[in-house]
């Protein structure tokens, strides 16, 4: 008998903390209830980083951990690409972490993979890009697919006006392993 009233009593505080003002299951503002379960109405949630750029702003994805890490490339460059949605390029692990010689910011979303170059980067930077004058890093975009057990990424060309990224980034990369 005193399990049950122990039972009873945690059972009727997990419904006040989850429930409304009415004892209903709490459900937040946009979503719906459908049978027992809640469904969302709401867009999921993204990061925006500033960039130097037009336009001013590049929305970065989620963190996909496929992407994240440091890979070589088919002509023995090291890129890094951070959970944070930056990424950077150089010559060893440390260079493409610390001194790359051309950065950004990318967006990862199912296979397609898109770089946007920070216009201070040494290559894939082009003037009028918008007809302003101004230099604009250029924006590459990949559809990108993995081997099994993730140490291999294979890369296809959608559009890249950097020709320099698309020798060097294509057919596939394939993670660094520390020795």
């Amino acid at each position: 008998m005193r399990r049950v009233a122990w039972l009873s009593l945690g059972v009727g505080l997990v419904l006040a903390a989850c429930g409304g003002s009415d004892g209903e299951a709490g459900i937040a503002s946009g979503d719906e209830e459908v049978g027992s379960t809640v469904a969302t109405t709401e867009a999921p949630t993204t990061t925006t980083v500033a960039t130097t750029e037009a336009p001013t702003t590049t929305t970065v994805a989620v963190s996909d951990d496929r992407i994240v890490g440091v890979w070589t490339t088919s002509s023995g460059y090291y890129k890094h690409f951070r959970s944070d949605g930056t990424w950077g390029i150089g010559s060893s692990p440390a260079g493409a972490d610390s001194n790359p010689w051309v950065w950004g910011t990318y967006t990862f979303d199912g296979n397609q993979f898109t770089y946007y170059t920070d216009v201070r980067s040494e290559n894939c930077v082009m003037r009028d890009t918008f007809g302003d004058g101004e230099l604009h890093g250029m924006v590459g975009v990949y559809d990108v697919t993995f081997s099994d057990d993730g140490t291999e990424q294979f890369r296809t060309v959608v559009d890249d006006p950097c020709t320099g990224r698309v020798g060097q980034t294509t057919p596939k990369m394939v993670r660094y392993q520390e020795s």
